[in-house]
């Protein structure tokens, strides 16, 4: 008997679409990557680079507090300040004239 020489079209139609699956998969996934990298890069920049706003933000507030330092009463202290005025504190006990 004589072999029918022929294509498998059921089969190549099956690979076709399995290697075409494969491609977008494998193209997402490199897409996937490349972005992951990309933001690791961004943010191991950003941390060498430091935030000069907050620094200079941190550097400003802990002056201030240096400043304040003797202003500073204890919670206590400032929970008896608050009974003895009837429970409003210093701005609402000051009249406005």
């Amino acid at each position: 008997m004589a072999q029918k020489e022929g294509i498998n079209t059921p089969l190549v139609v099956t690979l076709a679409a399995i290697s075409a699956a494969f491609l977008i998969v494998t193209i997402f996934a490199v897409e996937a990557w490349f972005n992951y990298e990309v933001q690791t890069e961004r943010d191991s920049m950003w941390v060498s680079m430091g935030d000069p706003l907050a620094t200079d933000t941190r550097v400003r507030q802990e002056r201030d507090i240096r400043k304040q330092e003797g202003n500073v009463i204890s919670i206590e202290n400032a929970m008896n300040q608050l009974v003895q005025a009837g429970g409003k504190v210093p701005w609402q006990t000051k009249l406005p004239y």
